[in-house]
């Protein structure tokens, strides 16, 4: 056994010599990226570099197939950590989701045998306009300097982008994605250049550097010339058997915040292409493309710096020790005249969900106290050992005592390391805050609310907080034929593409709208939900979105029971929305969205005229059934009256 052991080994280790065969690593491939720590401050290589808005924009196909060549090594630079999305496995955001996009990406860049860095621009989220990205980024000036900084350092032959230039018609990209397709083409002649940023050159004392080629990915059947497209085999494979497409798709998994586990050839095709066409923008004198199936023909490998992997730059800016809090807002209640007339404070009880994280991963007492006004009002002792080391999550329950005045009041909470480990360590308390905010608005009582809840806890932490009466509900409550006794049922973000009993029992949701129910459906994804007969009546969905968040909005429908029971919708009830209005509309047409849909809701970006379909609501037999593709859920984190008044008027729809 051991000798037959042996002869593979060697035929393996054949392979790769004579093939010049990359092993990949992370679980079916075996190169690692972190053995660039191990060479030397210089080797012969060519560079490919691609450059990508955020985690999961880099073509994984381009970049695995560049690295079945043994002289050839691949980077990717993203502008962002991705903060600005949406996270889909679970309900940390910003610096701590940027956090997990940065350690998915590194994941992804092993299986590809990349590198990966980060700019760290901000991802403030979806943007039509290039001008906007700029200006949030510190202007245009800032954003080339930074990406020819490191052009010069990585010194790349060839730089390949999915972004373009397009800023306007219906081929543009997001915003963010219109920068990097900007700046990859100003920095092409900028890097080379050495009147430009000559401080570059002083500290580090880098190079100017002159890039062989620059290419843009051409999607779909954009026209180019035939002259300056590369089409690139997705399908060639290495010496053990695995195409770059094999390669790109299980990185591509690894974005698991994003959902990318889930994207098949039916959800996705243009991700699964055969051949990825890129077009030739730029190239420096004598290195014209030399043929149509290869980014680097005629480039031979040269000396350069090797390619170093960065410190989590993400996780690193995080504390060791760290606590979340959620909801980062609840409701304030006073105390009536005949409870301020007791002798024992009155009270009122919220849940609240709490993580808190040890990256050491050693054994650490730590307690947690609530505190109002200055006063401990709970406590509660927490120990990070055994399968818990790294994550303690609890739900608490806290009695708040109600003021009785309309004084602002907020909660202190307190995780506090205790022992020789977090003395040692320095270990300092983590505090979070919650915001109480008086609401004035028309809570309805008397409802009994079904939720079909995927990734996100938006909605079971504000019906928590309002303490409004609601079942989470599982494949055999939805099987079961008792879904009559809620007065409406609400299908949370995405609910059909996370939700794959719902997909097969989607036959009782419609009977239980057609019997007398009210079904509230949330925002979906064009791949998620097109194609498939979930609603009642035919509804297309669009990528069309309105990403002003001040966009002015006119009710069509001002008498509509959603704009006015129990909660009258008024104008200022728009103002202050965060980062988005809507997005995945319904397309307006009604040989695509049923004219049986009313549309109650027109807004549009500037100078845009996006389709009135943000809030539809229908008649579907003695039930109704309500789609809405407003950005309601980032509203209602943030408790903004209007958002409040809006998603009570829609779970208190009377059941028939």
């Amino acid at each position: 056994m051991m000798l037959k052991h042996l002869r593979l080994s060697k035929f393996f280790l054949l392979c790769v010599i004579f093939c010049g065969c990359r092993i990949f690593s992370a679980s079916t491939f075996l190169y690692s990226a972190e053995h660039f720590s191990d060479s030397a401050s210089v080797s012969k290589h060519r560079l490919v570099l691609s450059l990508a808005a955020h985690p999961d924009d880099e073509d994984g196909g381009t970049l695995a197939l560049m690295r079945q060549d043994s002289l050839t090594e691949t980077a990717t630079l993203f502008f962002t950590n991705g903060e600005g999305g949406q996270n889909e496995i679970g309900g940390a955001l910003q610096d701590e989701l940027a956090a997990i996009r940065q350690k998915e990406t590194r994941a992804a860049a092993k299986i590809l045998g990349s590198t990966p860095y980060f700019l760290s621009f901000p991802d403030f989220g979806y943007s039509k306009t290039a001008s906007e990205t700029f200006e949030k980024w510190g202007g245009k000036e800032a954003v080339l300097a930074k990406l020819v900084y490191f052009i010069r350092k990585l010194q790349p032959d060839v730089i390949i982008t999915n972004h373009d230039t397009v800023t306007t018609g219906e081929r543009r990209q997001h915003g963010q994605h219109q920068v990097v397709g900007l700046c990859a083409y100003d920095a092409f002649q900028k890097a080379a250049d050495s009147n430009y940023q000559p401080e570059q050159f002083w500290g580090e004392r880098l190079p100017a550097w002159q890039i062989k080629r620059l290419f843009y990915r051409t999607f779909q059947n954009e026209v180019v010339s035939e002259t300056s497209l590369v089409q690139l085999n997705m399908h060639a494979r290495d010496c053990l058997g695995n195409s770059a497409q094999d390669v790109a798709i299980q990185a591509l998994a690894e974005h698991r915040s994003q959902g990318m586990d889930k994207v098949t050839p039916e959800t996705a095709p243009w991700l699964f292409n055969q051949r990825h066409r890129y077009q030739l923008m730029k190239h420096a004198k004598g290195f014209a493309l030399r043929n149509d199936t290869s980014l680097l023909s005629g480039i031979p490998p040269s000396e350069k710096p090797a390619l170093l992997p960065e410190q989590e730059t993400a996780d690193a800016d995080l504390a060791p020790f760290r606590l979340q809090v959620f909801p980062k807002f609840a409701p304030l209640r006073f105390a009536t005249l005949s409870e301020s007339q007791q002798l024992e404070p009155a009270t009122y009880a919220l849940l609240f969900r709490v993580n808190m994280l040890n990256r050491y991963e050693k054994i650490l007492p730590v307690m947690l106290s609530v505190e109002q006004s200055g006063e401990v009002i709970f406590r509660k002792p927490y120990v990070f050992s055994g399968e818990n080391k790294r994550l303690i999550s609890d739900t608490i329950l806290v009695k708040i005592k109600k003021p009785y005045e309309s004084e602002g009041v907020s909660l202190t909470v307190k995780a506090r390391p205790a022992g020789g480990f977090a003395k040692e360590n320095g270990l300092s308390p983590q505090v979070e805050t919650v915001e109480l905010k008086p609401i004035a608005v028309h809570v309805p009582q008397n409802v009994k609310i079904g939720l079909v809840q995927t990734y996100d806890y938006t909605l079971p932490d504000f019906l928590n907080s309002f303490q409004i009466n609601y079942a989470l509900l599982d494949s055999a409550a939805l099987a079961s034929k008792k879904l009559h006794k809620y007065s409406t049922i609400l299908l949370d973000l995405r609910a059909y593409a996370y939700r794959s009993d719902l997909v097969k029992l989607n036959e009782n949701l419609l009977e239980y709208v057609k019997n007398g129910g009210n079904v509230v459906c949330f925002y979906h994804k064009t791949f998620d939900w097109n194609g498939h007969d979930f609603a009642p009546y035919p509804l297309m969905l669009s990528r069309k979105r309105v990403t002003e968040e001040s966009a002015p909005v006119k009710m069509l429908l001002p008498n509509h029971p959603l704009l006015n029971e129990p909660n009258k919708i008024e104008p200022i009830d728009w103002w202050g929305w965060v980062q988005e209005r809507n997005l995945y509309l319904p397309e307006n047409d009604t040989a695509q969205t049923s004219a049986k849909y009313q549309r109650l809701l027109q807004m549009s970006d500037t100078g845009e005229n996006a389709p009135p379909t943000s809030l539809l609501w229908a008649k579907y037999g003695k039930g109704t059934y309500t789609y809405t593709s407003l950005a309601l859920y980032r509203q209602l984190r943030q408790f903004h009256t209007g958002a409040l008044k809006l998603f009570f008027n829609l779970i208190a729809q009377p059941a028939h």
